[in-house]
């Protein structure tokens, strides 16, 4: 039945390589049907500048450290209206 194998030894390396593409596009098919669905959506320049401002930033918690601020505050916004 399989003479033509016993006859013919490239016909093995043949039906090797038909298998191995075979499987390999199965894989690359399954790959990219798993990444076609697995779209990630990309932060926009806004929001990553927004998310770096809040890691480096903290809330004020002290009163003292607050009334500096607000005075702070206070004399630059005096100095920009000096300016216009």
């Amino acid at each position: 039945m399989f003479d033509w194998i016993n006859e013919n030894n490239w016909a093995i390396l043949l039906i090797i390589i038909v298998i191995a593409v075979c499987i390999g596009a199965i894989a690359y098919l399954i790959h990219r049907f798993i990444n076609k669905n697995k779209k990630e959506e990309k932060p926009s320049d806004e929001q990553i500048a927004e998310e770096t401002m809040d890691r480096y930033l903290v809330d004020v918690d002290d009163d003292t450290q607050q009334a500096e601020f607000d005075k702070y505050q206070k004399e630059h916004e005096d100095k920009e209206k000096e300016n216009k």
